[in-house]
C-alpha cells in the first residue's frame, strides 16, 4: 500500500496469498479425493509442473524416497523424449526402476487434471521454482 503512489495502474491488494485460484470454484471435487488411501495401496507421488523446475539434488531426494517406498510410483508431467530418457537414467543409476517414472500427457480439461491429482497421495514440488498453479490444484 505505502508504494501505490509509484504506479499509474489501480492495484488490486489481496490479503496473504498471492496465487488466487481455487479450482472449487469452477468443477466439483473428484469422488476420489474425498475417500482415504487404503494403507496397503502403493503410494503415488506427483511432481505435475514442468521438469525443467527440477535439479539434481531435488530429484536425488525424490529418488530416495521411492527407495523407502518400494511399491510407489512417481507421476511427472509429460516431456520430450531426451528428458525423459535423462531422468529414466538418473532413476536407474540411483537404483530405482524406471518404469516407476510416470509420465502423464498434458491434459486440457480442467476437471480431468483435478481428478488426476486425486490419485495422489503426495505432491512433491521443486523448491528453487515451486509448482505455483500444480501445487496450489493438488
Amino acid at each position: 500500500p505505502e508504494y501505490q503512489i509509484l504506479y499509474a495502474e489501480k492495484l488490486l491488494l489481496l490479503p496473504s496469498p498471492y496465487l488466487p485460484n481455487d479450482y472449487r470454484a469452477t468443477v466439483q471435487t473428484p469422488e476420489l479425493a474425498t475417500v482415504p488411501f487404503p494403507k496397503d495401496h502403493p503410494q503415488v507421488f506427483c511432481a505435475l509442473h514442468h521438469v525443467w523446475k527440477l535439479d539434481e539434488q531435488v530429484f536425488a531426494i525424490w529418488m530416495d524416497l521411492l527407495r523407502h517406498a518400494p511399491e510407489s510410483t512417481l507421476r511427472l508431467q509429460e516431456c520430450d523424449i531426451v528428458a525423459k530418457e535423462e531422468l529414466r537414467r538418473f532413476a536407474e543409476q540411483r537404483g530405482i526402476d524406471p518404469t516407476r517414472l510416470i509420465f502423464n500427457k498434458k491434459i486440457g480439461d480442467y476437471y480431468e487434471h483435478i481428478t488426476k491429482l486425486s490419485h495422489c497421495a503426495l505432491f512433491l514440488d521443486a523448491p528453487k521454482y515451486n509448482a505455483h498453479t500444480s501445487a496450489g490444484d493438488a
